[in-house]
C-alpha cells in the first residue's frame, strides 16, 4: 500500500499525534471524573480522525496488471486486379483469402481481435471464404481510410491490407497522415512477359487539314522480335508498324490521323496478344476525338492593305475551323481622322467602326487577335492593357508581326511588354548557339530542335520530311532585329538577318491562360509565291500557328471532363461559370446533365469548388459501355450566360490492369507513411511480434483503498458508537 498523496513519515506520524492530543483534549472535562470512560471515547475519537486523515492521503494498491487487448483489421484488396492468376494457377484473391486463413489469422487471433474486410468501391465486413474479386478501381488510401474512421475512439492495435498495389486512384493533394500504422503484404508476382498500351492521348486539332496527333506509350516485358501495332478508327484499320522490344521501358509512337467531320471518332491501339501473358486486357486502348467544336474567331487589325494579308486571311477564311474579322486602317480622312475598312459579320461590325472593338467585352468576343504591321502608338493605353488581359486573363491568342509592330513603338510601360515572347524594348538579345540545329542561312527559315517537334511548325506529317521542308522555303525579304526571348518563351525558328546576328524568327510563350507569338520574318508571302503551286507550305504554316494560338481559348461557361473513363467508376466533372469579361460568377443557376448511351438522361447535382470563384463539380458514375454526352447550361438572374458540351467514352480504358505486375513501390509507400512496414507472404508470422512490440506498454493502473463501502461504514460506526457512548453516559 501507498499512499496517492503521499508525505514524509514523520509528517503522517506528526499528523496522528495532534489527532490523539485534540481527542484527549475534546475530553479533558471527563478524564477528572470518568476516567475509564474518557479513555475510551478519546480513543474511539482519535481511531476516527485517523482514519480521516488517512483516507485524505488516498491509500493505494496497484491493480493486476491488464491485458493487451485491441483488434486488427484485415483489408483484403477486392479489385479486379485481384483476379488475375499468377500464383501457382489460383487467383490473387484466392491466394490473399488463403494466406488469411491458414496462417494470418491464427497468428493474430492469440494476442488480438481481428475483422476481416473486403476493400472493393467500399469497404465490406466478411469472411475470406467469400471474398470476390469485382471492384472496378483500387482507391487503397480511402479504404484505410474508412477503416481508421469505422475503429475510431475503439483501439485499432494494426492494420494488415493484403494488395497487389494497383492504386488506380491519384491526387493531387498529399495522402492522409495514418493514425494508425498499416502492414503491407504483396499478393503476385512481378511480370516477366507482357505486352502492353500504356496510355493513348490525342492532342487538339492543331495541324492543317483538321489533322490529329495521337501519342501512344507502349511497354513490351520479355520480347526479343517485333510485334505488330494496329490503330483502328471506328473499327476500321488505319495504320500498322512494327514494335521492337525496349527490355521493358515504354516507348512512344505519334500516329497523325484524320477525324471523322462532324461526328465523334474512336480510335483503338493494340498489340497482337500472346499465351504467355498474364492478361490481354492490357494490350488495347480507345481514345475519343470529338468532332470539331465551335469555329474560332480571330480579329486580324492591319496597319495598312497588303497582299501578304490577303494571302494569309485567305488561307484562314478556307479552314472551316476558323471564322476572320478584319479591320484595315486606311488612311486620314479631310478633318485627319483614321478611317478603316471593317470585313466581319453584322452582329460585331459596329463594335469595329473605330478600328478597334470599342469594350472590353466585345474584344472578348474572340479568341485571336492578330497585329498585322499594326503601329501600337495608335492603340490608346487603356486598349494596350485590354489586349494584354486579353491573353493573360480571358485566355486568348496573340499573334504579333511586321516591322511597325515590332518596332516597339507605344510599348513604353505597358503590361503588353511581358505578353510577347520577345523583348521589343531593347535590341541586343540573341539566340543561344545550343538551340540550334545548324547554323541559319542568311534569311532562311532555321527550325529549331524544339521547332522541329512542335505542332505549329509541321508542314508535313512525315519526322523525317520537316526540316527539309523548312530548308527548301525561300528567303524572306528581312527580318526585325528583335531582342532575346523571355524566360520561359521558346524559340521554334531563327534566322540570320542581315547585319550577321542570329535572331528569333518564330516565338512563342504561354502568359496567364492564354499564348502569344512573335513573327520576326518580312514577306513570308514569298513562301506562296516563289514555290511551285502544289506547295502548300505558306497555307500550313499559318493556319497552324493560328490555331495554336485559338484552340484553347476557353468559353465563358466551360466543362472539363475525362475524355476516356472505365466503367464503373466515379468520374470528376467540373465547369466553369464566367461572364463576358470573363470574370467569374457567383451563384449561377446551373443546369448539368449527361446523356447516357442507351439514350436516357440524368442530371448531376453541382457544387462549389473551395477557393475556386465561379468553378462547379459534380460526379459522373458511369454505367454503360459507350459515349456519354455531358452538357452545362448556366444563367444568373434570368440572364443567359451560355452553354457548353463534351463527349466522354466510358469503357475505352482500363487503369486496373495497366502494369498488372505486383507493385510494391506502392505497398511500401503506404507501410512507410504510417509508420509500419511491408512484409512478403511468407512472413507473415512476423506481423504479430512486431505489432506486439510497437504497441505502447500497458499502463499499471492503481487500485483505491479508501475508495468503499467498508471505509466509509466504519467511519459511520465509530462516529455512531461514540455518539451512543457519549449519550449512555450522559455526556455532551
Amino acid at each position: 500500500m501507498r499512499f496517492a498523496y503521499p508525505v514524509p513519515l514523520w509528517v503522517l506520524l506528526a499528523l496522528l499525534v495532534l489527532a490523539a492530543v485534540g481527542s484527549i483534549l475534546t475530553y479533558r472535562a471527563a478524564w477528572r471524573a470518568l476516567t475509564w470512560r474518557a479513555a475510551a471515547l478519546t480513543a474511539l475519537r482519535t481511531v476516527t480522525l485517523s482514519v480521516l486523515i488517512v483516507c485524505l492521503l488516498r491509500p493505494v494498491a496497484p491493480a493486476e496488471s491488464p491485458a493487451r487487448e485491441g483488434t486488427v483489421a484485415v483489408v483484403i484488396d477486392g479489385s479486379r486486379s485481384m483476379a488475375l492468376r499468377d500464383t501457382a494457377g489460383e487467383t490473387r484473391v484466392a491466394a490473399a483469402a488463403t494466406l488469411t486463413r491458414q496462417r494470418l489469422l491464427p497468428a493474430l487471433s492469440r494476442s488480438f481481435k481481428v475483422q476481416v474486410f473486403a476493400a472493393r468501391d467500399g469497404i465490406e465486413l466478411t469472411r475470406p471464404e467469400r471474398l470476390i474479386a469485382s471492384g472496378s478501381q483500387t482507391d487503397l488510401q480511402r479504404a484505410l481510410r474508412a477503416v481508421e474512421e469505422r475503429f475510431r475512439g475503439r483501439g485499432l492495435a494494426g492494420i494488415v491490407l493484403l494488395s497487389d498495389g494497383a492504386d488506380t486512384v491519384f491526387r493531387d493533394e498529399p495522402a492522409d497522415r495514418r493514425l494508425t500504422r498499416v502492414v503491407t503484404v504483396g499478393i503476385g508476382a512481378p511480370v516477366t512477359f507482357d505486352r502492353e498500351v500504356r496510355s493513348v492521348t490525342a492532342a487538339p486539332s492543331v495541324l492543317d487539314g483538321s489533322l490529329v496527333d495521337l501519342a501512344v506509350t507502349t511497354v513490351l516485358r520479355g520480347e526479343r522480335g517485333p510485334v505488330r501495332l494496329r490503330l483502328l478508327q471506328n473499327g476500321r484499320v488505319v495504320e500498322v508498324r512494327d514494335l521492337t522490344a525496349a527490355n521493358g521501358a515504354p516507348t512512344r509512337q505519334v500516329f497523325t490521323v484524320a477525324p471523322d467531320r462532324g461526328t465523334a471518332s474512336i480510335y483503338r491501339v493494340e498489340i497482337d496478344a500472346d499465351a504467355r501473358e498474364l492478361t490481354v486486357d492490357n494490350n488495347r486502348m480507345d481514345v475519343l476525338v470529338p468532332p470539331h467544336g465551335r469555329r474560332r474567331r480571330v480579329l486580324m487589325l492591319e496597319g495598312a492593305p497588303g497582299f501578304e494579308h490577303t494571302f494569309m486571311k485567305r488561307a484562314w477564311q478556307q479552314d472551316t475551323s476558323l471564322e476572320i474579322d478584319s479591320v484595315v486602317r486606311k488612311g486620314a480622312d479631310d478633318q485627319g481622322r483614321d478611317t478603316y475598312y471593317v470585313q466581319a459579320a453584322a452582329s460585331r461590325s459596329g463594335a469595329l467602326s473605330a478600328g478597334f472593338p470599342d469594350t472590353k467585352e466585345a474584344l472578348f468576343a474572340y479568341d485571336t487577335i492578330v497585329l498585322a504591321n499594326r503601329d501600337l502608338e495608335s492603340l490608346s493605353r487603356p486598349q494596350l492593357e485590354w489586349v494584354a488581359e486579353f491573353v493573360a486573363e480571358r485566355g486568348g491568342g496573340l499573334l504579333a508581326f511586321g516591322a511597325r509592330t515590332l518596332s516597339g513603338a507605344g510599348l513604353d510601360g505597358s503590361s503588353l511588354q511581358r505578353v510577347l515572347p520577345v523583348s521589343l524594348d531593347e535590341r541586343q538579345g540573341s539566340v543561344s548557339r545550343a538551340t540550334l540545329a545548324a547554323d541559319p542561312a542568311r534569311l532562311k527559315a532555321s527550325p529549331t530542335p524544339e521547332g522541329l517537334r512542335h505542332p505549329l511548325m509541321r508542314l508535313s506529317t512525315k519526322d523525317d520530311d520537316r526540316a527539309g521542308r523548312w530548308h527548301a522555303l525561300p528567303t524572306l525579304a528581312g527580318a526585325a532585329n528583335v531582342g532575346a526571348p523571355r524566360p520561359g518563351a521558346s524559340v521554334l525558328a531563327v534566322t540570320s538577318a542581315p547585319t550577321g546576328t542570329t535572331v528569333p524568327l518564330v516565338s512563342v510563350q504561354r502568359f496567364g491562360r492564354g499564348r502569344s507569338m512573335i513573327f520576326a520574318g518580312e514577306a513570308s508571302w514569298r513562301w506562296k509565291m516563289l514555290m511551285p503551286a502544289r506547295d502548300r507550305s505558306f497555307d500550313t504554316f499559318w493556319r497552324q500557328a493560328v490555331r495554336w494560338l485559338a484552340i484553347q481559348s476557353p468559353d465563358p461557361v466551360m466543362l472539363r471532363a475525362p475524355s476516356v473513363g472505365p466503367v464503373g467508376t466515379a468520374l470528376t466533372v467540373e465547369t466553369a461559370v464566367r461572364d463576358r469579361s470573363f470574370r467569374p460568377v457567383g451563384e449561377p443557376q446551373i443546369h448539368l446533365t449527361v446523356l447516357q448511351p442507351d439514350g436516357e438522361e440524368a442530371q448531376l447535382p453541382a457544387a462549389p469548388v473551395p477557393n475556386r470563384p465561379g468553378h462547379y463539380r459534380a460526379t459522373l458514375a458511369t454505367r454503360q459501355h459507350g459515349i456519354h454526352r455531358v452538357r452545362v447550361t448556366a444563367s444568373k438572374s434570368g440572364q443567359d450566360l451560355g452553354e457548353a458540351e463534351q463527349l466522354m467514352l466510358a469503357g475505352g480504358i482500363d487503369p486496373e490492369l495497366i502494369d498488372p505486375g505486383l507493385n510494391e513501390t506502392v505497398l511500401r509507400r503506404i507501410a512507410d507513411e504510417s509508420g509500419g512496414r511491408y512484409v512478403a507472404p511468407r512472413d507473415v508470422e512476423a506481423i504479430v511480434p512486431w505489432l506486439l512490440q510497437t504497441l505502447p506498454p500497458p499502463q499499471r493502473e492503481m487500485r483505491d483503498l479508501w475508495h468503499n463501502a467498508w471505509t466509509f461504514g466504519a467511519l459511520i460506526a465509530l462516529l455512531s458508537i461514540e455518539w451512543a457512548l457519549r449519550r449512555r453516559w450522559g455526556l455532551r
